[in-house]
């Protein structure tokens, strides 16, 4: 019997989903084992890492196995713990202490860098070049700051647990100001995230969600460079903005929605992993070759390429529904 390798990651994911949901409602395994299959996550990070290194060889093989198995744990743990037990990184919500205020300048070139774990993250602009954060954490301590000439880096201060996940829920409200031009790089950890950079001037924006949910809205921002959102085992909607942009989405065990301006020319590159979907075509995209192309992109104004990949999840462009609002 010949095996065709195409298709083995596909096998494993289905056999190791069944195999741990069938454990789960039997009981075999313990009920809080099943509730933090989500943070195996890291998993994915290094299965991809062994593809990158062992490419090209027949032990690359092994990534590919260790991704598939990670995700079949994953989805089991989701359906049968009934979701993402975003409570369980941080108890009880109401359990918080505010910080005092933070602000500063930036200059007016300027790399930010935003790392946030376990709670509720809102992100906004506001005129100037002034910066400022404030809100609650399970200690009443602020998050960790530090600023030199062109750098922000502000990064969770709780205790952190399994995987570098907090161990208290933060609630935190940054303003990050519209004159200067930023580079943005934004984690998320088991927690949800609204980042609105109406004005902004931004260069490079790379945003990744773990366990966790994120929203990102482009839609009026003055300037963009690339654009890199992933979302591991989460979901992520993003508003593109009407202006030319070169970029990448990807979802790993999860949803990522994709919400376009009317009249911009859309080219959608996919991959072609079998345990994933779209609905590209059902929104007037047409195929060509590996992309789903809007039937103007040749004579629009503005044009938009993303690299969208998914990995046991799923990929929506203009739900009416989502990007409606």
């Amino acid at each position: 019997m010949r095996i065709d390798t195409r298709f083995v990651g596909f096998g494993i994911f289905f056999i190791v989903f069944g195999v741990a949901l069938l454990a789960a409602r039997q009981g075999w395994i313990a009920p809080d084992l099943v509730d933090r299959a989500w943070q195996l996550w890291p998993l994915l990070l290094i299965g991809s890492g062994i593809s990158i290194i062992l490419g090209g060889r027949p032990a690359a093989q092994i990534g590919g196995l260790l991704i598939s198995a990670t995700l079949g744990l994953i989805a089991a743990g989701l359906v049968a713990g009934g979701g993402f037990p975003l409570d369980g990184c941080g108890g009880d919500a109401s359990a918080t202490t505010p910080f005092e205020r933070q602000s500063g300048d930036l200059a007016a070139d300027t790399r930010a860098e935003i790392d946030f774990n376990c709670g509720d993250l809102t992100v906004g602009t506001g005129a100037g070049s002034t910066w400022s954060l404030e809100g609650r954490s399970g200690d009443g301590v602020a998050p960790r700051i530090e600023q030199e000439p062109g750098e922000l880096k502000i990064q969770s201060s709780e205790a952190r647990g399994i995987f570098g996940i907090a161990d208290a829920q933060a609630f935190w409200t940054l303003t990050l100001p519209t004159d200067p031009t930023m580079e943005l790089d934004l984690g998320l950890n088991a927690g949800s995230g609204t980042v609105s950079l109406a004005g902004a001037r931004l260069g490079d924006v790379e945003a990744g969600a773990n366990a966790g949910s994120i929203r990102i809205d482009l839609r009026d921002v003055a300037a963009i460079g690339t654009l890199n959102v992933s979302v591991n085992a989460g979901s992520a909607v993003v508003w593109l903005p009407e202006l030319a942009l070169d970029g990448e989405i990807s979802a790993n065990a999860g949803s990522a929605t994709i919400c376009a301006p009317a009249g911009v020319g859309l080219r959608l590159v996919v991959g072609s992993n079998p345990i994933s979907s779209n609905d590209f075509g059902s929104q007037g995209l047409v195929q060509v070759g590996d992309a789903w192309e809007s039937p103007d992109l040749a004579t629009a104004d503005v044009r938009i390429t993303l690299r969208t990949e998914a990995n046991a999840g799923s990929l929506s462009l203009n739900p009416q529904r989502t990007c409606g609002g």
